[in-house]
């Protein structure tokens, strides 16, 4: 699933094996939303079976990276571009004005834990005495259309609160409406909507995916 790549050849091998990843899955998600028959609310039946199936890979997979790799993956930027641009050209930046109080039971929360020493104080100790929340050291974003967490500090005690399922961290919430509207992506990168300019390169074409369902689900809600 991940890519080590140093060559301008390898580059292009692993975008275009992003590329096809995520067609892949958006042809099969467009396949399960196409029938007329089917209603809209069970056309996001099967669009949130596919997101709750990809974000328990992604979560899953990135934890477990640290017991197979001496250096274990991370994306430590955000997951979507925290930009756009509008149809005039005019970039925006997109503003985050709330939190939320998100379980690590209940949510979708993904982490990167890369330190095995770090991972064994942390489960020995949350296992031993719970998890609690550090407002000084956590640092988590809740996309709130694709109802899932990336956090970006505090990774090692966030992947244990996780797997005892107790406990709760506060998320910025960040809303993807107006990305939804000026972006779009092919696996690889995301581009602007009008004018196809290259916004920024996908991190994980599993993201790119749920992007897309998320869109396709927010266009199905717009439907009269």
């Amino acid at each position: 699933m991940f890519f080590k790549y140093k060559t301008n050849k390898d580059i292009r091998n692993v975008e275009n094996e992003k590329r096809t990843q995520y067609q892949k899955a958006i042809r099969t998600a467009k396949m399960y939303i196409e029938f007329d028959q089917h209603s809209i609310e069970e056309k996001k039946i099967l669009l949130n079976y596919m997101m709750d199936v990809i974000k328990r890979d992604i979560q899953s997979e990135y934890i477990a990276d640290l017991f197979y790799h001496d250096e274990s993956e991370t994306i430590e930027y955000e997951f979507v571009p925290f930009m756009y641009y509008d149809k005039d050209g005019t970039k925006h930046n997109i503003e985050i004005s709330k939190t939320q109080e998100i379980s690590l039971k209940d949510n979708y929360v993904i982490t990167f834990p890369w330190d095995r020493w770090r991972m064994y104080d942390n489960i020995i100790n949350i296992v031993k005495n719970g998890f609690k929340n550090d407002t000084n050291n956590h640092k988590v974003y809740y996309y709130e259309e694709l109802d899932m967490c990336q956090v970006i500090n505090g990774n090692h005690s966030i992947a244990t609160g996780i797997y005892t399922q107790n406990g709760t961290v506060l998320a910025k919430v960040i809303s993807m409406k107006h990305l939804f509207e000026n972006l779009k992506t092919d696996g690889a990168y995301f581009y602007s909507i009008h004018d196809n300019r290259k916004i920024e390169k996908v991190k994980d074409f599993r993201i790119a995916v749920l992007f897309k369902i998320s869109k396709m689900k927010y266009e199905l809600e717009k439907e009269p």
